[in-house]
């Protein structure tokens, strides 16, 4: 048996990285997939799956139900729907949902080799009920935004001091890289 390689060892930090140099190079974000694109759920203009922008228009009989909660056209008031695909409309409730930030400013898509433990916005009291850490799924070579800030933010509202790991990822790094940051932050609570 020959000797195993020396693992690559990084200081795991809190708080937002600084670092610019996204995931994947910027000319390629068009490319991406739907799931980590997530036009419909990122930045402040409304979009579909798509990343058609939609528009705002009285809700009619004719159009199909709310994306997300399948309320139908029951509903009297505004929604947002999209021109180009006629299946994509939003009631106003599920308008005002929280967004993801825009990719630009995602902090689980930059910082490749600097693994971080990201806190939740909102604030818990001392007498917490616990620490999680929140590991978003992803393959290995991404890390899916909605499963990182915002479940760290449902259980911060639940009392839970909650935290989302970034860590290493493929194909630069591997499992036990992966697995090492995971150590590191449980360690760090």
């Amino acid at each position: 048996m020959g000797k195993l390689p020396e693992r690559r060892s990084r200081r795991l930090k809190v708080g937002r990285c600084t670092s610019q140099k996204p995931i994947v190079k910027r000319d390629r974000w068009p490319y991406l997939p739907n799931w980590i694109a997530l036009y419909a759920e990122r930045g402040s203009m409304p979009k579909c799956w798509e990343g058609h922008r939609l528009h705002r228009e009285h809700c009619r009989k004719s159009h199909p139900n709310c994306t997300y909660c399948e309320a139908g056209a029951k509903l009297r008031s505004n929604v947002l729907v999209c021109r180009k695909c006629p299946w994509w409309l939003i009631c106003s409730q599920c308008a005002s949902r929280p967004r993801l930030p825009s990719l630009r400013l995602d902090p689980l898509f930059f910082g490749p080799h600097t693994p971080r433990l990201l806190p939740s916005m909102e604030s818990v009291a001392d007498g917490s009920r616990g620490s999680l850490i929140i590991c978003p799924g992803g393959n290995y070579q991404f890390l899916v935004p909605h499963e990182g800030l915002p479940v760290a933010e449902f259980f911060a509202k639940q009392g839970f001091r909650a935290m989302v790991l970034r860590y290493r990822l493929l194909p630069k790094y591997d499992f036990d890289d992966m697995q090492q940051d995971l150590v590191s932050a449980a360690a760090m609570l």
